[in-house]
């Protein structure tokens, strides 16, 4: 996981919930209140988009 998550500092403890819906991060971060606090990090569910993609040049759906 790259950046907001995991950033050079000590992340540590990194725990995701059974759901996968959130997880929990112990790290030091600008503006928090103590040496190590405990962040939580809520992730958006997988949407499925569905439509079409037409060609700019003539209008027609572009496959895929």
């Amino acid at each position: 996981m790259g950046y907001p998550v995991n950033t050079p500092d000590d992340d540590t403890y990194y725990r995701l919930s059974p759901d996968g819906s959130y997880a929990y991060l112990s790290s030091y971060r600008i503006g928090g209140y103590g040496e190590k606090d405990i962040y939580t990090i809520n992730y958006i569910k997988n949407a499925t988009i569905r439509g079409k993609v037409y060609s700019l040049r003539d209008s027609t759906i572009i496959p895929g």
